[in-house]
């Protein structure tokens, strides 16, 4: 990784009820990141569901050794619906470089997609 690299994975994506306000209350429903919902696949097991799977892109900004120290990686994360739209992440972000190539991979839990799960919150 030098210079300013643009990795991407899969990534699930849960349907929710997103409310706002603006001159009045208005709910629409959108795509949260994650994998939310829960489904139950035997009488006492549940597994981690989502509605649909999108992408996460990684745009490293840099790779830094602090002395003795391991190696880190600065980057910025952007989040891509199932629907194509773009989901801005909170800025720059730093994780070790060995965590950072792990959480390229995969997520870190297992899931399921399911698209005909119930949507996720209060209408």
């Amino acid at each position: 990784m030098t210079g300013k690299s643009v990795f991407e994975r899969e990534h699930p994506f849960t349907r929710v009820y997103i409310h706002g306000w603006d001159d009045e209350p208005y709910t629409f429903v959108g795509w949260r990141p994650g994998a939310w919902a829960s489904k139950h696949i035997s009488p006492d097991d549940v597994v981690a569901a989502a509605h649909g799977m999108g992408k996460c892109r990684f745009e490293v900004h840099g790779e830094y050794k602090p002395g003795r120290y391991p190696a880190r990686v600065f980057f910025t994360q952007t989040y891509i619906t199932p629907d194509g739209n773009e989901l801005r992440g909170r800025g720059l972000r730093i994780k070790v470089k060995h965590y950072f190539e792990r959480h390229l991979k995969h997520i870190g839990f297992e899931y399921e997609i399911d698209p005909d799960l119930e949507i996720i919150g209060e209408p």
